[in-house]
């Protein structure tokens, strides 16, 4: 999330709904026209710590104030064209404590000037050889996009889930407490709770009807809450690919991902 981006967060920790009825939310986007990219992943991956990276610079960020990167094992290190992230909870707890029982490592892109399209897709290859979680922890990955309501002033967090390891995971509807702002998740279609080696592909593709049911879940779960019901008045400020660990309800989690061609590109 943005970052504060992340925290987005607090999926393991905010109050949650049942699983919000959005449709095709993993689905491509229809071909109206050529996409244009973006942003993509560098062969080798700018490391930050507690800052996001800069404007329309792709890089990863170990989130909290105390621990920096590297703390063994926790790391991100860039070889191939892969980016390797480690999250272990034990060894990064000052920044665990910090961030309300998250720890957090995320690659994130912001553009220099806000985007308006009528499509956004995030896509990339993703691997997760080990995850970790004990007496109620919770690991997990998940993709997210930061859309600004021009028309309010306002924003929302829109998230896929595409590991946890709680299999019975279903979508949130919560509120960000690192950023102040709601978010709306679903599950991917490719979803899964159990680690994998081999490399799998993933798309999150948000259009009109993806954020006008986002708004409308989020404004029923908080009536005060101003989003516009016209996708036209959003545009993408931020997004990321976020792996986490929370630890604040139960016992130490770690969880190992490699990202690879990630890249982010947009319809008009």
């Amino acid at each position: 999330m943005t970052r504060a981006l992340v925290l987005f967060a607090l999926l393991a920790l905010s109050a949650c709904s049942a699983p919000p009825p959005v449709a095709a939310m993993g689905d491509p986007p229809p071909p109206v026209a050529p996409e244009t990219v973006r942003a993509s992943q560098p062969a080798v991956v700018p490391t930050y710590n507690n800052v996001s990276p800069p404007r329309g610079a792709v890089g990863v960020t170990l989130w909290g104030p105390v621990e920096r990167l590297p703390s063994p094992p926790t790391d991100a290190t860039s070889a191939g064209g892969v980016l390797a992230i480690v999250i272990d909870s034990a060894s990064i707890p000052g920044n665990v404590a910090a961030k309300n029982g998250l720890g957090t490592i995320a690659m994130g892109w912001s553009p220099v000037a806000w985007i308006q399209a009528t499509w956004f897709k995030q896509a990339y290859r993703l691997r997760v050889p080990r995850a970790d979680a004990y007496s109620g922890g919770v690991a997990q990955v998940v993709t997210y996009f930061n859309f600004r309501d021009r028309v309010n002033s306002a924003s929302l967090w829109m998230g896929q889930v595409i590991y946890d390891t709680r299999c019975d995971k279903g979508g949130d509807i919560g509120w960000d407490q690192g950023t102040n702002t709601p978010m709306f998740n679903v599950v991917a279609a490719g979803f899964s709770c159990t680690p994998y080696g081999a490399w799998r592909d993933v798309s999150f593709n948000v259009g009109p009807e993806q954020l006008k049911a986002a708004a409308s879940a989020l404004r029923a779960r908080f009536p005060t809450l101003r989003l516009s019901s016209n996708p036209a008045d959003y545009s993408l400020t931020h997004a990321n690919i976020n792996p986490e660990t929370a630890t604040k309800l139960g016992g130490p989690a770690r969880i190992d991902v490699g990202v690879s061609g990630w890249k982010l590109s947009t319809q008009p």
